[in-house]
C-alpha cells in the first residue's frame, strides 16, 4: 500500500487507508481520531497568543530552503506565520534577500534527514551570509535545530512535531521541549 500526504490533513486519510488494508479500520480511526484531539487543544491553547510571530523552517542550508508540504500548515496551527514556505508544495529555493526582507522572528533549522548533530556542524551555512546577526530570531536568540524524525515523514509523529514547534513558537503558553526534540542554536 502506498499512501502519500502533502498536507497535514491528508495525513488522517492514509491512516485510514493503512488501518483498511491491514485488517485494523478502528484502530486506525481511533488514531486518527486521537490526533485529531490533539491538534485541537493546540489550536484552542494557540488562541490565547497575543500574536504570529514570524517563523522560516530552513529545510536545506545550501541552497537555502523553505519548508513546503505540511510544514507551513504546522507553522501556522503552532500560532506562527510563514512568508517563505507554501502549504502542499514542494520546499522552495531561497535568495538570502527573501530571508532578510521576511525577517523572520523565529528560525527552525530542520535539513531533511539531518541529525540535529549534523544541524549543529553545518550551521555555520546560515551564520555566514551577511546581515545574520540583525535577523530579528537571531537577535533574540530564536533560532533552533530540531530533530527531523518529528516533521519529515508522514505519520503521527507530525503531531509530536507540532507540539515542538507550538512550544518554540509560544514558549509563553507551552512548555519547552526536551533537548532531544529541540536545541537552540544562536
Amino acid at each position: 500500500v502506498s499512501v502519500t500526504a502533502r498536507r497535514l490533513d491528508e495525513l488522517f486519510g492514509c491512516l485510514e487507508q493503512l488501518g483498511d488494508a491491514t485488517g485494523r479500520a478502528r484502530r486506525a480511526r481511533q488514531l486518527s481520531g486521537r490526533l485529531q484531539r490533539d491538534i485541537e487543544h493546540i489550536q484552542r491553547r494557540v488562541r490565547r497568543a497575543r500574536r504570529r510571530p514570524r517563523v522560516w523552517c530552513a529545510e536545506w542550508l545550501d541552497p537555502l530552503m523553505a519548508a513546503g508540504h505540511w510544514i507551513p500548515e504546522m507553522i501556522a496551527l503552532a500560532g506562527g506565520r510563514d512568508g517563505l514556505g507554501h502549504p502542499g508544495e514542494d520546499s522552495a529555493r531561497l535568495a538570502w534577500e527573501d530571508v532578510v526582507r521576511d525577517d523572520p522572528e523565529v528560525i527552525l533549522v530542520m535539513p531533511c534527514s539531518f541529525s540535529m548533530a549534523r544541524t549543529q556542524r553545518e550551521f555555520p551555512l546560515l551564520t555566514a551570509h551577511p546581515g545574520w546577526p540583525m535577523l530579528s530570531a537571531v537577535k533574540s536568540k530564536r533560532v533552533y535545530a530540531l530533530n527531523t524524525a518529528f516533521f519529515h515523514r508522514q505519520g503521527p509523529r507530525l503531531v509530536t512535531g507540532l507540539r515542538i514547534m507550538a512550544a518554540l513558537v509560544h514558549p509563553e503558553l507551552f512548555p519547552h521541549p526536551p533537548r532531544t526534540h529541540a536545541r537552540p542554536l544562536a
